[in-house]
């Protein structure tokens, strides 16, 4: 019986453990930056080059697609130097408890909603401090 409970015990402290968890690697940063640029560049030449008076939904759908060749491209080349020359991913990591993590989460996209449709809402930002508050302190009892 004694046994039994200590094992208890020893997997209830290896779940409390808190493990690294990848906020994001460096592939994925570099495709975010490449996203952003090819934006604007596919923006501006499907407005100002190619398509000057088009339908909306031509130049978005040609938009997208430059955008996102611009991304692939560069993505690949990027993967093939890093293989080339033997680099391996880098990662940005914080020791944190998954759930906590989950719910920092979770606050940061309730918050960004919240203060979205404020206007629309017509809560005062000390409405909004009182509503995330309250919402934090739920989530985790929730979550915990």
């Amino acid at each position: 019986m004694e046994k039994s409970q200590n094992t208890f015990v020893e997997n209830k402290n290896k779940n409390n453990k808190h493990s690294p968890v990848t906020i994001i690697t460096d592939s994925q940063a570099l495709e975010g930056i490449l996203g952003g640029i090819g934006w604007l560049i596919a923006i501006y030449q499907v407005k100002n080059v190619i398509l000057k008076d088009a339908n909306p939904i031509v130049s978005g759908i040609l938009t997208w697609t430059v955008l996102w060749y611009i991304r692939k491209i560069g993505m690949n080349l990027y993967q093939h130097y890093k293989k080339s020359y033997g680099y391996q991913d880098d990662k940005i990591q914080i020791n944190m408890n998954a759930t906590a993590l989950q719910t920092v989460f979770v606050l940061i996209l309730l918050f960004s909603i919240v203060t979205g449709f404020s206007e629309q809402l017509t809560f005062t930002y000390k409405d909004l401090v009182i509503i995330m508050l309250i919402t934090s302190v739920f989530l985790v009892m929730f979550l915990t």
